[in-house]
């Protein structure tokens, strides 16, 4: 299960080595150990609000990451019934990440 906050970690990563050509997830991944699923919500959540806060808070130019996550969500299995948060009836849980947990 990948969530925006491992999602913009591996971006992260990513952008701060640029020598390396794939992150530890993307090479399992890539070698087909494991199946890496998220919620289809994760692609408006990193575009409407992820992307933004990070290149604001480490000064990277926003089209930067844009770019990198174009290429990085093809690892990324989506699941279509999950693509926006539904109310939830507990008081513990974020609204945002109600999908997440669905998945």
């Amino acid at each position: 299960m990948l969530d925006a906050n491992i999602a913009i970690r591996d971006l992260l990563y990513k952008y701060r080595k640029p020598h390396l050509k794939q992150t530890t997830l993307e090479e399992v991944v890539k070698s087909g150990v494991v199946r890496l699923y998220a919620p289809s919500w994760l692609e408006a959540e990193m575009l409407s609000s992820t992307i933004q806060q990070v290149s604001q808070k480490y000064e990277i130019p926003q089209e930067t990451l844009f770019s990198s996550w174009e290429s990085y969500k093809a690892i990324i299995i989506f699941d279509a019934r999950f693509d926006y948060p539904k109310e939830v009836n507990s008081s513990c849980l974020d609204p945002k990440d109600a999908p997440y947990v669905q998945l």
